[in-house]
């Protein structure tokens, strides 16, 4: 039984999105549900969080996507826990959108709090992104999106980066 369903998986996998037909067009529009894991590099404390977030955005052309991702985040700095707000203002170049599978190159702003202590300030979590990734398309219009992204704060004091696993679903409409 288990042949068989994997075998009926092959067979159909490679036929729901019809080669040569743009998956993505200009104007296009993006909605998707993401979990992160991500956690300090170069730094002096033991930092890890993970968030999970919406994204929303838009497509410029086929190949360009712009947009904003509201988001939960966990983070546990040296055995404490907190909980805040997170959002990140992105932008994404796909290589290609006539395939099932669409490598791309990402950018972003991505910001990991906003309630930060009195010796803190709001740059101290503001950091700029670059990553890379794949949407693979297991419908016309629902894909499967897997980055890897580095970010560096440039603002804060320290040499803070941060490295990020991001993971979700993406709704193309």
């Amino acid at each position: 039984m288990r042949k068989l369903l994997i075998i009926l998986l092959l067979i159909a996998f490679p036929h729901t999105v019809i080669a040569g037909n743009d998956v993505i067009e200009a104007g296009d529009k993006e909605v998707a549900a993401f979990a992160t894991y991500f956690s300090t590099v170069n730094s002096d404390s033991d930092f890890s969080s993970g968030n999970i977030n919406l994204r929303f955005g838009y497509y410029a052309s086929a190949n360009w996507l712009v947009g904003l991702a509201p988001g939960i985040t966990i983070t546990t700095v040296d055995g404490d826990e907190e909980t805040d707000f997170s959002t990140e203002l992105f932008t994404k170049f796909n290589f290609s959108v006539k395939k099932q599978t669409i490598p791309y190159l990402k950018a972003s702003i991505y910001q990991q709090k906003f309630d930060t202590e009195d010796n803190e300030d709001l740059q101290d979590y503001t950091y700029i992104q670059v990553g890379f990734g794949v949407n693979i398309f297991f419908t016309e219009n629902l894909s499967l999106d897997t980055s890897i992204n580095y970010g560096q704060n440039f603002f804060a004091d320290d040499d803070n980066g941060m490295m990020m696993v991001v993971s979700g679903i993406s709704y193309v409409f």
